[in-house]
């Protein structure tokens, strides 16, 4: 059986989503390889490069896949003269990565093991608390101040402007220190470190 384009395609955007876009493995020089093989696996002998070539096949031209280095410079340097079909071999570690890498278990723990690379120290924690209290301690005296203003007879419109901004602002803050409080990064849930711990205030 062949190797359907469908999930070769989806097997490799799954890829560089994990590796920020890049490519790994042989070829080591960066470049995009043609073949899925020839950039992932190595000759079982040697450990030297796969090669892929192909040749006439009846009414069509088929793909194999063999040692470079038997192909290149003989059994001098490695005995392996199988060269096999290209599309079962596809999809066969096709079939591999669908049910093993990609296996939800497998992507739920990486999740778990990329939160918690994420997720800040109790130092950090402890000190990211500390400045809020500062900040909503002093949010806290200009509304007092604005506040006595307004009742010695200040202008009103701008002084509520003030009050409404600050309180808005305070407001803000406190939630986000309930988070940290609470030690929200360490639940390792991703929608409440996107929603309560942004880096716009403070």
């Amino acid at each position: 059986m062949g190797c359907c384009p469908i999930r070769l395609g989806d097997a490799r955007a799954a890829y560089l989503r994990g590796t920020d876009g890049q490519l790994w493995g042989r070829p080591s020089r960066g470049v995009e390889s043609k073949y899925l093989l020839s950039g992932l696996t190595r000759c079982a002998v040697c450990g030297g490069s796969i090669y892929v070539k192909s040749r006439d096949h009846g009414k069509r031209r088929a793909f194999f896949c063999g040692c470079t280095s038997y192909h290149l410079r003989g059994r001098a340097v490695c005995a392996n003269q199988l060269e096999i079909p290209m599309a079962p071999l596809d999809d066969a570690l096709l079939t591999a990565i669908e049910g093993e890498v990609l296996h939800p278990d497998v992507v739920t723990k990486a999740v778990q093991l990329a939160a918690d690379r994420l997720r800040p120290s109790v130092a950090k924690m402890t000190a990211k608390r500390v400045h809020l209290d500062a900040q909503i301690a002093a949010l806290g005296r200009e509304l007092e101040r604005l506040t006595a203003a307004v009742a010695s007879g200040g202008e009103f419109t701008a002084l509520m402007v003030g009050i409404r901004d600050r309180e808005v602002t305070k407001a803000a803050l406190v939630r986000r220190r309930g988070w940290w409080r609470a030690g929200g990064a360490q639940r390792g849930r991703s929608g409440d470190l996107d929603a309560d711990a942004p880096g716009a205030i403070g």
